[in-house]
């Protein structure tokens, strides 16, 4: 009977069936790799290991690699074999970071408990992205490196790298990639890098790629792009959805106290960085046995895209301790209220605002509501607040360019828009209309979607006012 040679693997970290962790060090001064395992708290290096389940002998990535030797990708140099205070660690992190950035306090603790995430994000399905926003000079490329040379297995780059690199570099580290002047609008990356972001924060949703092979045949390649990731940008995406899976602090520039942090990252920054790296190994090894989705933690949040991302974050925040839990859930609540903020400020918004005022017009027996009276009374009444709107080139039938100050929001492009919103239309003789009837829950839902309950309720409250007072009018009357 032949045995089964075992298959050589180069494996930067992995989780054995079992829950066993296997992670790489490196030690600059000796210039080699090694494993660190526990088991049972007993703390063990191996130069390889074998896993008896899959046949697999794993090898450390290679100290000859250049995305070792150069410090490309952060590892820890030691672990620390030694229980670690949680509360005690938190406060290390965020000491290091107050002593070169200068952020608001709630802001600090989400940084600093994002840190602490990063290297228990596996445990986890969904992950939010820790972005900045600022023009130059507000000490966003600072804060960037700051905070991700203390983050899992840290990768930290800039708009030079192709994108090809960073496919390959994700899938193969599977740790913490930081990416500052992440604005690619202007340029052919954009639509690969926002493929990564949109699904990067989900485990198990891998990015295909086509490749050549060396007979020159194309070959689907799939990568592994799960993780966190922490952005700078001068603005945000574009992309709705992608916008709603980053958690996002903007920075302003800065004030003669922050200017007077420290200009460049000195030697006594690094030492301490390595050793909270050191420090934050065993606090992987101790704490992903025990971390686990914890979706109490978010009965403040409402938006159903924030709960998601922001669990991972709220679970380890409770963790940590009920003050940090606390500081974080103050900035996500306000960050909420941001978003909801963002939300009633756009075009659809301003359609539910017309349909509210349209539901509670004159007529008492209104059961639907047509997308021609609509779209005049959003002509009539809001098109002003799109001034940049009302007057536009355009290229007639004959070729001509001419201008048109009398554009409108037409019935066809609000049908667009409720389409958009998930309102289903019915049509008679007139044209489509929305039955208010068969389509109230969805209208409550979008209402509440675009902070415009209130407004509801007083429009409601005021209709029932006047028709009270028509009531007792025709009392009087008869």
């Amino acid at each position: 009977m032949m045995i089964e040679e075992s298959r050589k693997k180069e494996t930067v970290s992995c989780v054995f069936e079992g829950g066993v962790l296997l992670e790489t060090i490196y030690d600059p001064k000796e210039h080699k790799t090694s494993y660190i395992t526990c088991v049972n708290g007993e703390y063990k290096e191996h130069k390889k290991i074998h896993d008896s389940q899959t046949n697999i002998t794993h090898e450390p990535i290679s100290s000859e690699n250049s995305l070792i030797e150069t410090r490309f990708v952060k590892l820890p140099s030691v672990c620390l074999k030694e229980k670690v205070d949680v509360s005690q660690l938190f406060k290390e992190i965020r000491q290091l970071i107050e002593t070169y950035v200068k952020i608001p306090e709630d802001f600090l603790d989400i940084c600093t408990t994002y840190v602490m995430l990063t290297w228990v994000h596996d445990k986890f399905q969904t992950i939010p992205y820790l972005r900045v926003i600022g023009d130059y000079g507000t000490g966003k490329t600072t804060l960037l490196r700051v905070v991700g040379e203390v983050c899992y297995k840290a990768m930290i780059s800039s708009g030079s790298v192709t994108t090809a690199a960073v496919f390959r570099v994700i899938d193969q580290f599977r740790g913490t990639f930081v990416f500052d002047e992440a604005d690619f609008r202007h340029s052919e990356m954009y639509s690969d890098i926002v493929k990564i972001l949109n699904s990067g924060y989900s485990a198990n949703s891998p990015v295909l790629r086509m490749r050549v092979k060396k007979d020159g045949e194309m070959a689907t390649q799939s990568f592994h792009v799960f993780g966190p990731k922490i952005l700078g940008s001068r603005m945000k995406f574009g992309d709705d959805a992608l916008e709603s899976r980053n958690i996002t602090y903007r920075l302003m520039p800065m004030t003669k106290e922050e200017i007077n942090k420290p200009a460049h990252l000195d030697t006594d920054f690094f030492s301490r960085a390595d050793t909270l790296r050191n420090k934050l190994l065993s606090f992987r090894f101790e704490t992903y046995p025990k971390i686990s989705a914890d979706e109490s933690t978010l009965q403040d949040i409402q938006f159903p895209r924030l709960r998601q991302s922001a669990l991972a974050l709220t679970s380890l925040a409770k963790y940590i301790g009920e003050d940090v839990y606390n500081s974080v859930m103050k900035f996500l609540v306000n960050y909420e209220a941001e978003l909801k903020s963002n939300q009633s400020d756009n075009i659809e918004a301003d359609v539910m605002v017309v349909i509210i005022d349209l539901m509670f017009g004159s007529d008492d027996s209104k059961r639907t509501i047509h997308l021609t009276e609509i779209s005049n009374y959003f002509t009539d009444h809001k098109l002003a607040e799109y001034s940049d709107r009302a007057e536009r080139e355009y290229t007639d039938k004959y070729g001509n360019i001419t201008k048109s100050s009398n554009y409108v929001i037409s019935p066809k492009k609000i049908g667009g828009i409720v389409n958009r919103m998930g309102i289903k239309k019915s049509r008679d003789g007139h044209g489509f209309y929305i039955d208010l009837v068969l389509e109230e829950k969805r209208i409550i839902a979008l209402i509440g979607r675009y902070a415009l309950l209130k407004y509801y309720k007083e429009k409601e409250m005021l209709a029932k006012d006047t028709k009270d007072q028509m009531k007792k009018n025709n009392e009087i009357l008869f």
